[in-house]
């Protein structure tokens, strides 16, 4: 296909979404959710094949002059970096077109279907434009869309109370992130008089405007510590949004780092150790908060803090590299990036799909009311079995080579840096990494031995569940297989990452000589682990079982088996003094002693962030606009008196200055 080609792709995929807006929001909740998901397919399946056209273009498109904000024409940008995200949005949003429909029927009483198509449908525009936008004004402005429209998806049920503050938490987070990205743009604009991104790597720069756009970036990707919102907004909004936020929006900030700063060499040495421990902070808090969690897509939400973080540890360690002239480490690292945030948008997606046909099924995510829905969904355990092998890493699935790639870059900064603190510091984030690797495969046993395997522990949940409808199998197969690819043929896979990243990074090198993984390694591998996971099934299918004598009670009851908590307490209290975790006993009785009525046992967490940072913030904020509230008196004699006073300070500064 021509260039032309991609492009209109593009604009009719576009086009069909802001028709859709349109109707979908006059139609309200008699819009149609079957012919709104037909009518959402088909730019989303357009978005796809404008990525594969337009791979090996580098295309720069001015709109007419009509379409600009302010003094700015919009002007798009395709080229390799942006097909990736292009094509993984795609992707996601073609599951989300057959998952949505039956998604909706189930939240047809607490949700308008109109608002929520005409929201999603801008939300797809937003990130679409977000990631062809050529300057800081287009950027902005789809920004606050993406913000706005992901916000109305968030509180879609926006009667309940914890949808309500999930809200107000993620309005907060938008509004913060976008102040910062716009002192730092403004700052940008100030030194090269220019919003064109490709004119700001031309002129010279001081660094903290790139640490106003990190942080800023950051904050919206969920990175610790400003990843507060995700854990709020996730397990409220409805499952097909969180796997869209998660899977594709807050990589969208990552790319954004990628293209404002490592492509444009507005990253120096010190920002890159910046990211690097921020990302190595980030994995290890979100893993181990993931593995305390009993809401299932509460450990989803997470578990992107600690996925983000390893994207961004990478990002970080290709800046580092690049300043010491270490272009072969940079390269790895950054084509590590790339890769598993493709990757992890994949797996990521269909873990909060599954997670979303549980809970339409059995109408709950707490854990302690699941298992043994393996039996009643098997499909659904299959994709989630999938999703969750892959988010531990484990071959043949893709969510092994981003990882291995990290590795590599980690242990040859330890092996070639020049500096003993780079050594060690390239030791320490190995040991690190492989903590959050153990931790994270503890994570998703949890997540699926105790949701899926076992008996159910609730009668009135999980022993009443069915398989999904055949759209939301659909769904989970179609990504499912996604990550199968992707893992496969994850050497074809790296060495185009590795081309994008050489592109990113301004090297001559077009494929490098990266050690990855080939077919016939990840096919040998994914043989022993079959091989063990059959043998393990052949040992338990031949054992006999008996009714025991079993302390006198008979055949033991669900509540004997591992409940989510007891099942992560070892590691908890290991972590106890990050996660403040402790066990909460109540015991009721006459003679509670010896012969008590009832236990009742609930841990406890404290997030020393919310607690200590956020909370104490919150409050002192209050306190200051109370105290600033009694200026506004009602009287207009003080009024005046305010309004005197400010034109005499301005005086001053102005003749002074």
């Amino acid at each position: 296909m021509s260039s032309i080609d991609s492009i209109s792709c593009l604009t009719i995929a576009l086009s069909f979404w802001l028709i859709q807006a349109l109707v979908s929001i006059f139609a309200g909740r008699k819009c149609s959710n079957k012919l709104s998901s037909a009518f959402f397919l088909f730019p989303s399946l357009l978005l796809c094949l404008s990525a594969i056209s337009g791979w090996n273009k580098d295309l720069l498109v001015s709109a007419p002059r009509f379409f600009q904000f302010g003094q700015e024409v919009l002007t798009m940008h395709l080229d390799k970096l942006s097909a990736v995200y292009l094509l993984l949005l795609g992707l996601v949003s073609t599951a989300l077109s057959f998952f949505s429909p039956v998604y909706m029927k189930h939240l047809s009483d607490r949700v308008n279907s109109g608002h929520f198509w005409s929201a999603l449908a801008l939300f797809m525009i937003a990130m679409t434009m977000l990631l062809l936008s050529a300057n800081a004004v287009a950027f902005l402005v789809f920004w606050e869309l993406m913000s706005l429209s992901s916000l109305a998806l968030v509180a879609s049920e926006h009667k309940q109370r914890r949808v309500q503050q999930a809200g107000i938490i993620y309005l907060g987070a938008t509004r913060i992130a976008t102040a910062f990205l716009m002192a730092g743009f403004l700052a940008m604009h100030a030194f090269s008089h220019s919003w064109v991104f490709s004119d700001w790597g031309q002129s010279a720069f001081p660094i903290w405007p790139s640490f106003l756009i990190l942080i800023g970036l950051c904050i919206k990707a969920g990175i610790w510590p400003f990843h507060i919102w995700l854990p709020y907004a996730h397990p409220a909004a409805p499952s097909p949004v969180s796997a869209l936020m998660s899977g594709v929006m807050i990589k969208i900030a990552l790319y954004a780092v990628i293209r404002i700063l490592v492509s444009q060499n507005l990253a120096s040495e010190l920002l890159g150790h910046v990211a690097l421990a921020l990302g190595l902070v980030s994995s290890l808090w979100g893993v181990l908060f993931a593995l305390v969690q009993q809401d299932l897509k509460k450990l989803l939400a997470y578990s992107s803090v600690e996925n983000l973080g390893l994207i961004l540890m990478a990002i970080g360690l290709a800046i580092v590299a690049k300043a010491q002239g270490l272009p072969e480490i940079s390269l790895l690292a950054l084509s590590a990036a790339i890769l598993h945030s493709f990757n992890h948008g994949i797996f990521k997606s269909l873990l909060f799909l599954s997670a979303g046909a549980v809970d339409c099924t059995v109408h709950s995510r707490d854990m302690q009311q699941l298992g043994g829905l393996a039996r009643k969904m098997p499909l659904t355990m299959a994709a989630f079995l999938t999703g969750a092998f892959a988010i531990s890493a484990l071959p043949p699935l893709g969510g092994f080579i981003g990882k291995w790639m990290l590795y590599q870059g980690l242990l040859r900064t330890a092996w070639e840096s020049s500096s003993l603190a780079e050594r060690a510091l390239g030791l320490t984030s190995v040991g690190t990494l492989a903590l959050v690797g153990a931790l994270a495969l503890a994570s998703f046993a949890k997540a699926f031995g105790i949701s899926f395997l076992g008996n159910a522990r609730s009668k009135a949940v999980a022993e009443h569940a069915s398989e999904t409808a055949n759209g939301m199998i659909f769904a989970q197969i179609f990504l499912s297989l996604c990550a199968l690819v992707s893992g496969l043929f994850a050497a074809p896979a790296a060495m185009q990452a590795a081309s994008v990243a050489s592109r990113a990074l301004q090297f001559n090198t077009r494929t490098p000589a990266l050690a990855v993984i080939s077919l016939l390694d990840q096919t040998l591998y994914a043989l022993l682990l079959f091989a063990l996971i059959y043998g393990v099934y052949l040992a338990a299918s031949k054992r006999k079982t008996y009714i025991t004598w079993e302390c006198g009670f008979g055949s033991l009851s669900p509540r004997c088996q591992s409940s989510p908590i007891s099942f992560a307490q070892p590691m908890a209290r290991i972590f106890s003094l990050i996660l403040r975790f402790k066990l909460l006993v109540e015991i009721t009785g006459k003679d509670r002693r010896n012969f008590p009525e009832h236990i009742k046992v609930e841990p406890q967490m404290v997030s020393l962030l919310e607690s200590r940072v956020y909370l104490p913030t919150i409050s002192w904020i209050q306190n200051l606009s109370r105290a600033f509230a009694k200026l506004q008196a009602g009287s207009i004699h003080l009024y005046l008196l305010y309004v005197c006073a400010t034109l005499v300070i301005l005086v001053l500064v102005g003749t002074r200055l």
